[in-house]
């Protein structure tokens, strides 16, 4: 059912399924249009409010009495256990890309002789100090 088939809320079958609903779900035609304060004609409350409710899905008839159907609760808003819905699946973890280190450039060639200036000691204070100690030099 289309959205724009169901009654708009403050319509007087929106406020009818209401009563209906707080009036226990199943009535009969007098005591609805009683309790509603109905000021129009019994066939007017027929076309305007339950023939639009029934043609929508959210109430049924069986005998004299009018019963609130599943759609007709969830229009409402009320929580209604369907045996007929599928159980949702919780959703899974989000996609990680693989980490890349940046040091690893193994993507490029380097020249032979690139890091002779680790070998090299620097001046620090008028020290000479290892290019970092502990570090290796590479020899390419």
């Amino acid at each position: 059912m289309a959205n724009f088939d169901l009654p708009r809320k403050g319509s007087a079958a929106a406020c009818a399924l209401v009563t209906m609903h707080a009036m226990g779900g199943t009535v009969t035609v007098p005591s609805w249009t009683r309790v509603i304060g109905w000021k129009g004609t019994h066939s007017h409350f027929h076309q305007n409010v339950i023939g639009r409710l029934e043609r929508t899905g959210l109430i049924r008839v069986d005998g004299d009495l009018w019963i609130v159907t599943n759609a007709g609760l969830k229009f409402l808003g009320v929580v209604v256990n369907d045996p007929t819905a599928v159980p949702s699946a919780p959703a899974g973890s989000r996609y990680v890309a693989p980490k890349r280190t940046l040091g690893a450039a193994t993507h490029f060639s380097t020249r032979a002789d690139a890091f002779e200036y680790r070998g090299i000691p620097s001046l620090m204070g008028g020290h000479r100090v290892e290019y970092r100690p502990g570090a290796v030099a590479l020899d390419a």
